[in-house]
């Protein structure tokens, strides 16, 4: 679909198009392509929308992208589809776009997925996984030069390596597999 400000918004959906609207906000660097419960969503009527956030998959970028304007896309997004009421489920680095959602008042409930903390929380911060101290250490160190280096490796590549190489053993045959 066309936005207001001429931006295409991509999106990718399951399950019965009259079953109750979930919008899905997935996790850093994941398009809409990866849906969850798919076998279940018919028996329990769910509709699951999974939008490209912009920049993101298919979506155009948003040259001054905010938490609101995230919202504002989703107004526009459950108008366009006649979507109302409307849930919204966020996965991981997806939960502040989900909360967003909820703020904005679009949505009438938010279920958050191991949502990202605040990792610099002092009784998080002595869990992390090493390379993700690592990350850390380096933002604290240099936050520009970590911001630099970031956007040299924001590639679907980049991010396709980052995210294989920080997931389970299970999920990257997963996430491999040609199914």
């Amino acid at each position: 679909m066309r936005l207001e400000d001429g931006r295409l918004l991509h999106w990718y959906e399951w399950g019965p198009a009259a079953g109750t609207p979930i919008i899905f906000c997935t996790g850093a660097a994941m398009s809409g392509w990866l849906g969850f419960g798919i076998d279940c969503l018919v028996e329990h009527n769910v509709r699951l929308l999974a939008p490209d956030r912009p920049g993101l998959g298919r979506s155009n970028p948003h040259p001054d992208k905010t938490l609101a304007s995230w919202a504002d896309d989703m107004w526009q997004f459950c108008a366009f589809n006649r979507l109302d009421p409307v849930l919204t489920v966020g996965f991981s680095q997806g939960a502040p776009f989900a909360l967003a959602l909820a703020d904005s008042g679009l949505v009438s409930a938010a279920a958050i997925v191991s949502g990202q903390d605040d990792l610099r929380h002092p009784q998080l911060r002595p869990l992390l996984a090493p390379d993700v101290e690592t990350m850390l250490a380096a933002i604290e160190q240099d936050s520009a030069k970590f911001e630099q280096d970031m956007a040299a490796m924001a590639t679907p590549e980049g991010f396709w390596d980052l995210i294989i190489g920080m997931s389970s053993e299970r999920d990257r045959r997963l996430y491999e597999s040609p199914d």
